[in-house]
């Protein structure tokens, strides 16, 4: 069963994304724990703008768009940091809830929104908190002060800048054209120099200085660009938007000199530095144009005019550096000097650098302050020992630097784009018998290494955030996506070679002590991009590199110039260079884009079996080998077995015997065909996650076969769209597949092909299974998928056939889901009605069962019952789905759902449909789907009505009475509240009435809404035989329900006068006019008037009432009555008893109670009680 989990997933994936109006973006979301910090990586198809809010027990983010992802392994994989991590309810957000208190961090990389939380820093971090002065301290002592990291971010319109304080801090910011100040009120001190060594776009520079009892930091801008500022938490956040047209910002006068080149040997470097010397008005003014550019020129390294500078001694690299500097002593007015007049002296002679075999102190004590002149980086080499047979190098720098690799003579180079000294002895002592060598080669502008490894082992480049990861093992040192070379002789701004290529770093000169030329060494910050073969100028020679460019210059007027979007080569003189034909152009195309043969790792089609009919025998030999193996023989003899088994497709057995090889020797967990297999073996076992993490194992990186098996267990995993482009390409290594592996991958990949639309690759591939003597399970396996393919091809009764076709194959798995597609295609086709459909999925709801298909079987069938407005079955079958699979990734919109379906029948009137006692009991038997807030408020009020409606009195009082208790304050408190005295007068309990009432008196309430309260609690008081209290209640009220309350009350107390005045304030309260036509309404109230000025005696009111309303009344059905009462009284003319019964037939006036009955037949309960605050009804000025 569980084997066609997978093949589900995707088929229900198909269909909920044919059906989905508006999807989100799916985005890659990735977690790992990397020591003391964790980080999550959200890879999207284009840059993304977000922003992070740190709130309460977790995280926020969001982005500007809507985002789709996996959140399942998240917590796994950061189960130290995070609690839970769910989508928000705008469907632009992710919500990290935390385990205690952490930092909190997120930046941008490219494609890549980064979130990292690590633990607070304590009283040794970075960002400790700032000591309060005392009295007659020194503001500006540095024992006082502490460290404030400083952060940048690039966006599509603007750049950001964040200071990292520890605890909030008062500012001033001060922006003068392009010249902005912000001054804090507490001393620190602010790290510029990471920010300054690669300046963001936007900025031209940043510094910092202590001032008085605070420090005061100064950045360069363009001066279109008006920066916003703003807090966030601690931090402080600078936006410097995008400048208009050709508005740029200018390079800050800077506080330290050049970098001197080390004994005159270093290629002279024009960098877009603040540091740059001032000293020389002409030369500032041209390396401020250079940093306006933003570019760097290098020249031809130049010949020293001395004896040649030996390498300085090795030191720890793990201290701050803040502390180096602190080491380094400030140059003097010579030093500054000597810098700036530097000669640059051009000879075709080779610069050596260091004498062969030779280590030894600094020349001279010039050479020693000189080089202490150069401004260095932070950086931890970490070296970490993983086998006899492998090692990885970590580099862990504060800033972002760029990075180049490349052998030549043998040697293997590893460059840095920002200068520090490392400890080449540890390196070696970590490499053990892999590195055998390590020598620093001095570089005031960067980092330069040489290794001698063991032959055939080189590095594999990988980069974690800031931090470059090197790991060493058996493979080819080559780039993986190659740096294009362009001749253009009729450039705009000459003849040169430009290489497009994003993020360059800061070029490098150095002499190759081997071979004895000068060099040029541009690192770049993409991960494995170079230059994969030698180009050969006249006047310059690109060497072939792993990572970034080398150029060997033929000539010394060769120029190196950084630009924006790559490098460019150019001399002094046109360089002679030949126009590309359209020929060879073509040619060089052809060649780069001819497929290489399919790297492979695994050799199974040797293991596999055509019938399992010889399993036990062969199993048998090969157990009775391991028993035979002695000590290290017996592990080879091991992984003979378990190639057996995975070859035979038992993933369980050989996952069994990879652990017991794993627990005798751990190295081999680094061997690539180990975690290959074992990744394999999980896949098998459906755990995909396990599988996952095996196949990103740095071992198997830019490997083909494992890449296939990575996006196959990605796809699994709900990535389809991230990956299928490489499962498809990458396809072909199936063909050295035994059978059972073949078409169980195959079929994936077709699955995938049919939903990405490539339908020619999909028929390939079922070609291919299909000619490979499938056995029958196979083949109901491939008709169900040739079924989707002609869906694709646009012939339904032709997939409805295969489908026909796989549902008599030997699996119930695969008969469920060709049943489930077949009835798909007959409601498309209108073959089958929304109500057989459901009846058609009820049928497969125990086919198969525990995996996707039984989830999203339930999310349809739910869906439909909603469309045919079964609302209780649909209800019932998405809150199975909910609770069965409520670790789904899914689960959630499944929840989310059914929710909007019940505001649909609650708040939206979908119920009304429905009969009010199917209303009332669908709302029971679901009311956890009560949404919170003023939306459920109104959710129950509107229940409460239609159960007034059907006068279930009790029930809606239960309801209003619970809000009142527990969710409603103020006025909207009292407006329930005389909602539930209205509910409780009508179920006659006159004390629950006031009870009601005195429980939610508020202030501020409408004129309208106090005395509809006053009139329930007169007659509440009426109820109760309290008739005197009521009145007097009463007594000045003159609206028409007082009225109809004082008459109830002096009827009934026979007080007719009294009575006969309350009428009369009625009927002219009421409209009613001589001479106007009545209906039985009106025409009763006349009577009922006639009676009472009859029993008071009034005959002058009797004969007025005769006189204006008579020929009204004899169009009444009251006529007879009315004569009867209002005639002159002539004693023995008249039967009392007569007049008695007329009496009695006029007391049948509308009651106060009687007069809510109709309007409620009329309105709700909620249109019935009005608004309570007097705020919200006041006139409009």
């Amino acid at each position: 069963m569980a084997r066609f989990q997978g093949i589900a997933a995707i088929a229900a994936l198909i269909v909920i994304l044919a059906s989905a109006q508006v999807v989100a973006e799916p985005v890659r979301m990735r977690a790992a724990s990397h020591g003391d910090f964790g980080r999550i990586v959200f890879t999207w198809g284009s840059p993304v703008g977000h922003k992070l809010n740190i709130e309460d027990g977790g995280a926020l983010i969001r982005f500007s768009r809507p985002i789709e992802s996996s959140y399942t392994n998240v917590v796994r994989a950061l189960s130290k940091y995070l609690t839970k991590v769910s989508p928000g309810d705008d469907g632009r957000s992710v919500w990290f809830a935390l385990t205690g208190s952490y930092d909190v961090y997120s930046y941008d990389s490219g494609l890549n929104v980064i979130v990292e939380i690590a633990e607070m820093e304590g009283d040794a971090g970075l960002a400790k908190t700032a000591p309060e002065p005392k009295a007659g301290d020194e503001a500006g002592k540095a024992g006082d002060l502490y460290v404030v990291k400083v952060r940048s971010g690039v966006h599509a319109d603007y750049t950001r800048v964040v200071f990292d304080w520890a605890e909030r801090v008062s500012y001033r910011l001060k922006q003068d054209g392009g010249e902005v100040t912000v001054a804090f009120d507490r001393p620190a001190e602010i790290n510029v120099k990471p920010l300054n060594s690669r300046l963001p776009r936007f900025i031209g520079g940043i510094r910092s200085v202590l001032d008085g009892k605070g420090v005061r930091v100064t950045l360069s801008v363009p001066a279109s660009s008006k920066v916003r500022h703003f807090l966030s938490g601690a931090k402080v956040v600078l936006d410097v938007p995008r400048p208009a047209a050709g508005d740029t910002a200018k390079t800050l006068t800077a506080k330290l000199p050049d970098a001197s080149p080390v004994g005159g040997a270093e290629a002279q470097i024009a960098q877009t530095t603040p540091e740059a010397s001032t000293s020389n008005t002409g030369t500032g003014e041209k390396i401020a144009k250079s940093a306006a550019l933003t570019e760097f020129e290098v020249a031809a390294p130049p010949v020293p005019t001395s004896q040649p500078t030996a390498m300085t001694p090795n030191v720890t690299v793990t201290q701050p550096a803040s502390a180096m500097d602190q080491a380094q002593p400030a140059p003097t007015a010579a030093q500054k000097e000597a810098v700036s007049a530097t000669p640059s002296v051009t000879t075709s002679k080779p610069t050596a650098l260091i004498p062969s075999g030779t280590v030894t102190q600094p020349a001279s004590a010039k050479e020693e302050e000189a080089s202490a002149l150069v401004p260095t980086e932070a950086v931890s080499v970490t070296p970490v020992t993983v086998s006899p047979d492998a090692v990885s190098l970590r580099f862990d720098w504060d800033t972002p630097v760029a990075a180049a690799l490349f052998r030549r003579a043998g040697i293997l180079w590893i460059a840095f784009d920002k200068p520090t000294t490392v400890d080449t002895d540890a390196l070696k002592r970590a490499g053990g018998n892999i590195i055998r060598s390590v020598q620093q080669i001095p570089a005031p502008n960067g980092t330069v290494l040489r290794m001698s490894t063991v032959s055939g082992i080189n590095p594999l480049v990988q980069r974690d955030g800031l931090s470059w990861l090197l790991h060493f093992q058996q493979q080819e040192l080559k780039a993986q996506t190659a740096i294009e070379t362009r001749a253009q002789p009729y450039a705009s701004t000459g003849s040169r070679i430009f290489l497009p290529v994003p993020e360059p770093g800061s070029p490098i000169g150095v002499t190759d002590p081997e071979v004895g030329d000068n060099l040029i060494i541009v690192p770049v910050v993409p991960i494995g991009h170079g230059n994969l073969q030698e180009n050969v100028y006249p006047e310059v020679v690109l060497l072939p590199t792993a990572q970034g460019i080398v150029v060997k210059p033929q000539i010394d007027e060769i120029r190196v110039r950084v630009i924006d979007k790559g490098i460019e080569l150019t001399g002094a003189n046109p360089l002679q260079l030949s126009p590309v034909t359209a020929e060879s152009k073509e040619q060089s195309r052809l060649a780069a884009a001819k497929p290489k043969p399919t790297d492979r790792i695994l050799d199974l089609e040797k293991w596999a079996l055509p019938e399992l009919s010889s399993f036990i025998s062969r199993r048998r030999a090969l157990q009775n080998e391991i028993k035979r193996a002695l000590g290290d023989q017996r592990e080879p003899k091991r992984m003979d077995l378990a190639r057996f088994y995975f070859a035979n497709g038992f993933g369980a057995e050989a996952f069994g015997i990879l652990k017991r090889i794993a627990a005798d020797r751990s190295e081999i967990e680094e061997v690539p065909e180990f975690r290959l297999l074992r990744g394999g073996a999980n896949y098998l076992m459906t755990r995909y996650s396990e599988a996952a993490a095996d196949f990103a194992h740095y071992a198997l990186d830019n490997n083909d076969e494992a890449a296939f098996w990575r996006a196959a267990t990605l796809a699994h995993m709900g990535e389809t769209a991230h990956v299928a482009t490489e499962l498809q390409r990458k396809a072909s290594i199936l063909k050295f597949y035994p059978k059972k592996l073949k078409a169980l991958l195959g079929t994936l990949v077709v699955e995938v092909a049919v939903q990405m639309g490539d339908i020619s690759q999909a028929r390939k591939l079922l070609d291919l299974l299909k000619s490979d003597e499938p056995t029958p399970l196979q083949k109901a396996h491939i008709d169900y998928l040739e079924g989707k393919l002609l869906v694709a091809a646009d012939d339904m009764d032709g997939a409805v056939t295969k489908w026909d076709e796989a549902m008599t194959g030997p699996h119930p798995g695969v008969r469920a889901q060709a049943a489930w597609a077949r009835i798909e295609a007959l409601l498309k086709l209108d073959r089958l009605t929304a109500k057989q459909a459901t009846n058609e999925l009820e049928r497969l709801r125990f086919a198969w069962r525990g995996d996707d298909f039984e989830f999203n079987l339930l999310r349809r069938l739910g869906t439909l019952y909603l469309e045919t407005g079964s609302y209780r079955k649909g209800l019932i079958a998405l809150r199975q789905a909910a609770t069965f699979f409520r670790n789904h990734e899914q689960a959630p919109q499944i929840t989310q759902q059914m929710a909007d379906t019940f505001s649909f029948l609650y708040l939206e009137k979908g119920a009304d449909s429905l009969p009010p006692v199917t209303a009332i009991a669908l709302h029971d038997e679901f009311k956890e789907l009560t949404p919170a807030g003023a939306r459920g408020d109104e959710m129950i009020r509107k229940l409460a009505d239609r159960m007034v409606g059907v006068e279930l009195f009790d029930r809606a009082g239960g309801l209003l009475q619970k809000q009142l208790q527990f969710r409603l304050k103020g006025t909207e408190r009292s407006r329930v509240g005389t909602q539930l005295a209205l509910i409780r007068l009508l179920s006659q309990d006159y004390e629950g009435v006031l009870n009601v009432l005195d429980e939610t008196v508020e202030v501020g309430l409408t004129e309208q809404l106090t005395t509809q309260r006053k009139h329930l609690r007169a007659r509440a008081l009426m109820g109760l035989e309290a008739r005197g209290d009521a009145l007097n209640l009463l007594k000045d009220d003159k609206t028409a329900d007082g009225n109809l309350i004082k008459l109830e009350i002096q009827w009934g107390d026979r007080d007719w006068q009294a009575a006969s005045q309350s009428l009369r304030r009625i009927i002219l309260a009421s409209g009613i006019l001589p001479g106007q036509k009545l209906d039985d309404e009106d025409a009763n109230k006349v009577l009922n008037i006639a009676v009472a000025y009859t029993l008071s005696d009034n005959d002058r009111a009797v004969a007025r009432l005769r006189r204006e309303y008579g020929p009204a009344m004899d169009q009444t059905v009251f006529k007879d009555a009315f004569h009867l009462i209002s005639s002159p009284r002539t004693f023995g003319l008249v039967d009392p008893t007569s007049v008695a019964t007329r009496v009695k037939d006029a007391e049948n006036f509308q009651t106060f109670l009687t007069a809510y009955k109709e309007r409620l037949k009329k309105k709700s309960l909620s249109s019935v009680v009005p608004d309570g605050s007097a705020a919200e009804q006041a006139p409009q000025s």
